[in-house]
């Protein structure tokens, strides 16, 4: 707690967050300058804030002192990996076995702490058998779908 020393005693000091530094109102301070969170911070939101406290005595005149907190947000790994494309493929009845596309996929966290690649990808449990058995993913990259070339018409080879 801040206190200032007045030939009548000690004077009472007022905190406030200044609002232009804290726009979403995730902070609060109270009456012994402590600051709170008042919910919680996501790092892929923002990675740090720099909050302003303001301190007012009760003197006449008012004087006041102002703290600027820099907070950087240490991230956890809360996001999953996503699939950025392609959604859908589209590859034509008794094509070759061929590469077909390229995945790529992404994460939120941040990856210099662990919490991105690598990344295991499988396709769906749920993906129709016949899917399953036609197709499969290159696992040493983590990048190609290709279809099977034991899924070929016998007529294919002839």
């Amino acid at each position: 707690m801040a206190s200032e020393v007045y030939k009548d005693g000690l004077e009472e000091i007022h905190y406030a967050i200044d609002p232009a530094s804290d726009p979403g109102r995730q902070f609060a301070v109270d009456s012994e300058g402590r600051v709170w969170l008042r919910r919680l911070l996501d790092r892929e939101t923002a990675a740090s804030h720099a909050i302003r406290v303001w301190a007012v005595d009760g003197g006449q005149p008012a004087r006041t002192a102002t703290a600027t907190l820099l907070l950087p947000v240490l991230d956890v790994n809360d996001n999953p990996p996503h699939v950025a494309g392609p959604a859908a493929l589209h590859v034509p009845e008794n094509s070759w076995p061929r590469h077909v596309a390229n995945v790529t996929l992404g994460d939120a966290d941040d990856w210099t702490l662990g919490h991105g690649p690598p990344f295991t990808v499988v396709l769906d449990t749920s993906t129709p058998a016949k899917v399953r058995e036609d197709f499969a993913v290159d696992f040493d990259s983590s990048k190609h779908a290709s279809r099977r070339s034991n899924s070929l018409s016998p007529y294919c080879n002839k």
